[in-house]
């Protein structure tokens, strides 16, 4: 986040956007199908760095709801583990996953 934070003056919000996306995301979606379901409000640990992670590349104040200048470039917790499970499942009816992997689902 702090590589973030310090280059939000010499970079726009796309540049910004993808930093996240390189460093941060990553780091949200891995293993995220098994423990992504249990995140349920906006209370939880995860959803409060992500707030923080948004209002950073958004320059927003604490008080400000930067989802709002967001315009879905960046998915919360929850609509990144909807993706990550709506892959898991086309990849499961398209016959992609090992076929280990297929008979225990």
């Amino acid at each position: 986040m702090g590589i973030l934070y310090k280059s939000r003056t010499a970079m726009n919000e796309n540049g910004l956007i993808k930093m996240y996306k390189t460093f941060i995301e990553p780091y949200f979606l891995y293993a995220l199908q098994v423990w992504g379901h249990s995140v349920k409000s906006d209370t939880d640990t995860i959803n409060i760095l992500q707030n923080k992670v948004i209002r950073i590349v958004y320059n927003c104040k604490r008080s400000d709801d930067a989802w709002n200048e967001n315009h879905g470039r960046i998915l919360n917790i929850q609509e990144l583990h909807q993706k990550v499970i709506t892959r898991i499942c086309y990849k499961h009816h398209a016959n992609f996953l090992p076929k280990q992997f297929s008979k225990e689902i």
